[in-house]
């Protein structure tokens, strides 16, 4: 069995500012020395391109440290169908080369409606970026880790102070619907050390004959919820939340 491909945490300029090479597999070495394969970004779309046949799609995310294309091709085009300019969101995808410009093959969209996650992405990507790499890093880095550190407080202080309401405000699993819980008893039932590929999921309810849009749509309502959560250092697992 092929091992699965960690997603890293990545700004839109450790990609396109790396070095992209295919030698042992196609991979950018961002300016830190980081091998990057399978990146998560956030950031906002600027623009979308469908071509004529439906069989290609594109959208460019502006994080604003640099612009990047992520691509879908045949089929997966569904999966930037509902994408729309000027929302915030998480790509996850393979890097990849065409024509000397680096872009993304998509696998996960998802809309973001926090901006400060945006913040928190940043945080866990120099977090992955000194652990992976070593490195110091610069004096602007610095700041935004500042700035997130002090977010990421100010959010755990908030909740909490409100833990209280948040646990009167917690709905049961009774109170979800019939795909919902369907999901959610899966993840429970397959969720082993490794968790669960959120790919695996919307493939086996796929199979059922359910719309991958609403697939995707119930993983984020169960991730918002706080039923399931996705492993912080590596995006796209799933798992219930303990």
């Amino acid at each position: 069995m092929q091992p699965r491909m960690t997603t890293v945490r990545a700004s839109v300029a450790d990609i396109i500012d790396g070095h992209f090479d295919d030698s042992e597999g196609a991979r950018v070495v961002s300016k830190y020395g980081v091998e990057l394969r399978r990146v998560g970004i956030v950031g906002f779309v600027v623009e979308k391109y469908v071509n004529e046949d439906s069989n290609l799609a594109s959208i460019t995310i502006d994080d604003g440290s640099g612009v990047i294309q992520a691509r879908a091709f045949g089929v997966d085009t569904s999966l930037l169908e509902h994408v729309n300019e000027g929302h915030l969101y998480l790509i996850i995808g393979k890097v990849r080369e065409y024509q000397d410009r680096t872009y993304i093959v998509s696998e996960i969209i998802r809309e973001i409606d926090d901006s400060n996650y945006m913040i928190l992405h940043k945080l866990q990507r120099l977090r992955g970026l000194l652990t992976l790499s070593g490195v110091t890093s610069p004096e602007q880095e610095e700041r935004e880790t500042s700035d997130a550190v002090g977010l990421e407080e100010y959010l755990s202080k908030e909740s909490t102070d409100d833990k209280d309401m948040e646990t009167l405000s917690t709905p049961s699993p009774d109170s979800l619907g019939t795909v919902s819980r369907q999901i959610l008893d899966y993840i429970k039932a397959n969720s082993g050390p490794d968790g669960v590929k959120t790919e695996e999921v919307i493939e086996h309810f796929h199979k059922e004959g359910i719309d991958e849009m609403e697939i995707n749509k119930r993983v984020a309502e169960l991730l918002e919820i706080g039923f399931i959560q996705e492993r912080e250092e590596d995006i796209g697992i799933l798992e219930p939340r303990s």
